[in-house]
Parts: C-alpha cells; sequence; structure tokens
C-alpha cells in the first residue's frame, strides 16, 4: 500500500504527462513552417523551413507516445518513464531553440528576428501551466527555449538589441518565478484534493455503514425536528407503512392520554439538551391503543443548537407481559407464602399450648401422685427413688415450659413485643454466653399481631446466626417508631457476614421474605472484623389501643447463668 506522499508523487508524475497530447504533436511544427514562411528564411534556407518541423514532429510523437505509457504504467516503472518522457520535451525545446535562435541570428532586431522572439515568448508561457507538476523540467525548458536567442540577440552587440536580450532574460527569470509559485499551489491543491477525496471515502463507508446499522436494527429508530414531526424512519410497525409516519407530528401516533407528557419530554431534550426517557404505547391505524414502547430520546447538535432528536424506541409488549406474569406469580407467592407462614405460626401456637396444657397438667398431676408417694414412705431407698424421680419430673416441667415458650412465646400475645424480647434475649444469650442490651421506644404505639410476630422472629433468627456463626460477644438490640414506620436493628461485634451468606442463607432469605409480606425491606450488611447489622423497616397503621412502656434493658449474660 502506498502511503499519502508517494500516491501524490505518482498522480504528479501522470498528470506531467497531459502536456504531451496530440494537439502538443503538431503546435511546434506548426509554428515552425508559419515562421518560416513569414519570414525571410523560405527565400534563404527553404531546406531548414522543411527539416526542423518534420524532426519536430517525429519528437512530438515520441512524446506523446511516452506520456500515453506514463499515464498507465505501473507505479515502480514511473521514475523511468518520467525521465525518458523529460528528455523528449526537452528534445523539442532543442529543436525549437535551435530554428529561433538560427532566424534571431540572421535577421536580428528586424520583424522577422522579433518574430521569432515573440513566438518563443508566448510558447513559454503556454507552457508553464502544462509542466506545472514537476517544476525541474520547467526550469530546464525554460531556461532552454530563451537563453539561446537572448545570447544570440546579445552578439549582435546593439544598445537596442542588448536591451532587448537583457528583457528576455528578465522574462526568464520571471517565468521562473512563475512556475515555481505555480508548482507549490499545484502540490498544495493535489494534497487538498486527495484530503477531500479520503474524507469523502471515509464519509462515504460510514454512511453505508450507518445505514446498514440502522436499517437492521432491532429497534425503531426515527429523528424529530422542532415541530416534532418526524423526518427519518427505519422501519414501522403496527400496521403503518414508512410514508405514512415520515412527515408527520409524533403525538398522532401517541394515545391521547400519554401525548402532554411526552411532548414535554421531548420539548425539554430540545430546550435542555438532555436526553429523556419514558414508555408508552402506540395508535394503531384503526385507532386501537396497541404495544408497549421504550423510548429514549437524544439530541442532535449542530453548531452548539439542538436542531434534532433521535429517538430509539424498543418493543417491549413481551416484556411488559412477562413482568405482568412475574408480578402476578410474585404476588401468588407471596400470599402462599404468608398462608404458610400463618398455618406455621397457628400450628406453632397450637403446639405449644397442647404441650404446656397437656403435658403440663399430666406432669403436674404425676408430681402430686410422687408427692403423695414421698409422703407415706420412710427413709430409706425407695424414698430416695420417688425423691429422685420428683426431682426428675420439676425439671420435664421446666423442659416443658421453655419448648412451649420457644415454639410461641405467651408473653408476646399476652404483654406484646416488649417483653417478648427480653425474655428471648436473656434466654438466646444466656445459652450462648452472650453480653446484649435492648432498647425498646414504640412511642405510644400498639402493634398488630402480624407485627409483633414478624419483629420476634427477625430477632429470634439474627441471634440465632449470631450465636452459631458471628463468633460475637455482644448483642445490641434497638426497637423504635420514627413517624409513621417501626425501625429494628440488631449489631453484633462478630466476624460479620459475607455477600454470599446474606444471599444464600435460606433462614435470612425467610427473614426479608417476613419483613416484606408487611410492605416493609431489610438490610444486612456485614464488615468483616466488626460485625454485622440487620435492619428491618415496617411501615405502621393508624394508632389503635393502649400504649407498651418503653424498655431498656442492659443485662450481661454468662454462659450457665439462669435466665
Amino acid at each position: 500500500m502506498m502511503d499519502d506522499s508517494e500516491r501524490l508523487r505518482v498522480e504528479a508524475d501522470r498528470d506531467l504527462a497531459e502536456s504531451g497530447g496530440l494537439a502538443a504533436v503538431l503546435i511546434y511544427p506548426v509554428l515552425m513552417l508559419c515562421l518560416g514562411l513569414a519570414t525571410d528564411l523560405w527565400g534563404a534556407q527553404p531546406y531548414l523551413v522543411v527539416i526542423y518541423p518534420v524532426f519536430t514532429t517525429l519528437l512530438g510523437v515520441i512524446r506523446y507516445a511516452i506520456g500515453r505509457r506514463l499515464r498507465t504504467a505501473p507505479a515502480a516503472e514511473l521514475t523511468g518513464i518520467k525521465r525518458n518522457y523529460s528528455l523528449s520535451v526537452l528534445a523539442i525545446a532543442a529543436s525549437w531553440s535551435v530554428y529561433a535562435a538560427w532566424v534571431v541570428h540572421l535577421y536580428g532586431r528586424s520583424w522577422s528576428g522579433l518574430l521569432a522572439l515573440m513566438m518563443t515568448v508566448g510558447v513559454v508561457a503556454a507552457s508553464t501551466s502544462n509542466l506545472t507538476p514537476y517544476f525541474p523540467l520547467l526550469r530546464s525548458y525554460i531556461l532552454l527555449m530563451v537563453v539561446p536567442s537572448a545570447v544570440t540577440l546579445a552578439s549582435h552587440g546593439t544598445p537596442s538589441e542588448l536591451l532587448t536580450a537583457a528583457c528576455l532574460l528578465v522574462f526568464c527569470l520571471f517565468m521562473n518565478s512563475a512556475g515555481h509559485r505555480h508548482s507549490v499551489r499545484y502540490t498544495k491543491l493535489s494534497q487538498a484534493l486527495f484530503d477531500l477525496e479520503i474524507s469523502r471515502h471515509s464519509q462515504e463507508q460510514l454512511l453505508v455503514r450507518w445505514r446498514s446499522l440502522v436499517e437492521n436494527a432491532p429497534e425503531i429508530i426515527l429523528t424529530l425536528d422542532r415541530r416534532r414531526c418526524v423526518d427519518f424512519l427505519n422501519k414501522s410497525e403496527t400496521g403503518y407503512k414508512t410514508a405514512q409516519v415520515i412527515g408527520q407530528p409524533l403525538e398522532r401516533f401517541i394515545p391521547s392520554p400519554d401525548k402532554d407528557r411526552i411532548c414535554a419530554l421531548i420539548d425539554q431534550a430540545f430546550e435542555e439538551n438532555v436526553p429523556v426517557n419514558f414508555e408508552t404505547q402506540v395508535v394503531a391505524p384503526d385507532g386501537q391503543v396497541t404495544g408497549w414502547y421504550s423510548c429514549r430520546v437524544g439530541p442532535i447538535c449542530q453548531q452548539g443548537q439542538v436542531e434534532s432528536v433521535v429517538l430509539i424506541a424498543t418493543n417491549i409488549a413481551e416484556r411488559q407481559k412477562m413482568d405482568q406474569e412475574l408480578r402476578r406469580s410474585r404476588a401468588q407467592l407471596r400470599r402462599l407464602t404468608a398462608r404458610q407462614q400463618a398455618a406455621l405460626e397457628d400450628e406453632r401456637r397450637h403446639i405449644s399450648r397442647e404441650v404446656h396444657d397437656e403435658l403440663g397438667q399430666l406432669l403436674t398431676a404425676l408430681k402430686i401422685e410422687l408427692g403423695w408417694v414421698e409422703n407415706r414412705l420412710e427413709d430409706g431407698p425407695l424414698l430416695d427413688r420417688a425423691t429422685a424421680m420428683s426431682a426428675l419430673v420439676d425439671k420435664t416441667m421446666g423442659t416443658v415450659r421453655r419448648i412451649a415458650s420457644r415454639l410461641r412465646p405467651p408473653l408476646l400475645d399476652e404483654l406484646g413485643p416488649g417483653p417478648a424480647l427480653d425474655w428471648l434475649m436473656q434466654d438466646a444469650c444466656s445459652r450462648a454466653g452472650l453480653k446484649y442490651t435492648i432498647h425498646t421506644s414504640l412511642a405510644g404505639r400498639t402493634l398488630s399481631e402480624e407485627q409483633s410476630l414478624a419483629v420476634f422472629r427477625v430477632c429470634q433468627e439474627a441471634l440465632t446466626n449470631v450465636a452459631r456463626h458471628a463468633r460475637a460477644s455482644q448483642v445490641d438490640v434497638n426497637l423504635r417508631v420514627v413517624g409513621d414506620r417501626l425501625e429494628l436493628s440488631i449489631g453484633d461485634d462478630g466476624i460479620g457476614i459475607s455477600v454470599d451468606q446474606v444471599t444464600t442463607s435460606l433462614g435470612l432469605l425467610g427473614l426479608q421474605e417476613r419483613i416484606t409480606l408487611l410492605n416493609g425491606n431489610v438490610t444486612i450488611k456485614g464488615t468483616p472484623g466488626e460485625g454485622t447489622r440487620v435492619e428491618a423497616t415496617i411501615p405502621l397503621g393508624p394508632r389503635q389501643g393502649p400504649s407498651e412502656p418503653d424498655r431498656t434493658m442492659p443485662a450481661p449474660c454468662l454462659e450457665g447463668d439462669n435466665p
């Protein structure tokens, strides 16, 4: 591949051949013949009038042949062909120069000599533009054409002839300077034209790529002018043809409820030079509202002003349908989850009451019977065995109460979340050997059963994770009402939970789902080496019932302490 400078050189070499057309083959012989016939040379030396034109015609044919070769030859051969072409041009110049100098030598400043000089000057002036692409050849041509006639004229020795020779030399210098200027301009113009050609070619390629990209894009792409009329459209849907859309205002294809909003957004893109987004449907040719499109509008600027905007519309009908199905499925799953959790809590409440009431009554009766037996036995092995059995019954009764409380603490139903959380913290922290603080501030609000149960289960799950995985020594629980929402915060000083654990733990996912069912949200964030914090927010309804007192309980619990 040729670089830019090499290509320009090749173009200049080929342009040089344009000075050697068929007209140039005959111009010099014809001028020679006319000069000979118009002067006394025809009468004195007619053979010269014939020989020179014939010889110059032969040189012109040679130059013409070399010029044709110069136009079509491969770039690698141009240097040698250009050299031969330059020699043919100089040969023709020498032939004319000798002929004109001979006429000047014979007739000096007479009419014949001056005619020869005038023809020489005219030919030089005419050839300057033809030889512009190659200045060294142009300069050699000018010197070869003018200097011999000037020297010959000066050899006559008269002042007028010396002055005329000096004028010819001045003319030679002027044509040399003018030729140099023309050559520089030619080079710059060639470079400019070459750059323009490259730029135009690049623009054509970009235009082809742009059209291919736009016409094959899955989205609908259109441009709008400041009147919000469609200037360009790559394709159309919903039954329209492209010709039906171009030139029409965009609002014609937008449902009435969305027109003002969308027109305002497009005007904002024009006025503020910012992209905007919106979703809308389309009015079909039959007037029906159909489809769903997600649209992005971007400004197109010219000289710092927004002249038009491009609108890219993506058909999201399938996505809308899938979103609706997904929302419906999520709603069904949440209803199912809520029903399962309610059934689970009812079953826990039922089992807790059964365990507490039935087993508690049976164990109480057994305790009474053992007491009766103990009162009638004397000291001995049987009394010791009965006493041990009575102690075992007491321990079993405590275990039954503890199991029943963990399934469904009566405090939650009877006194609310504050006392229930107090009991939960004491029970969990005493078994895990954790220190804890708990603060409740409900601001006179009474929580519903679902809210109280959600707060209790969230704390229960969080404390279970702290005891099993956190390696913590301190747990802080804060339950408070802020405005119209309930905020629960549980923090520890353990190793900190990872993001993967947050997304894969089934217990934490259930915790989040329980709060979501109450239209709340949960954030779980762990910091390595600093601990984990669980924060839940639940919106509250209107104030109902009596208020619950605030509680603050710093209570250090060590492993082995009684709750």
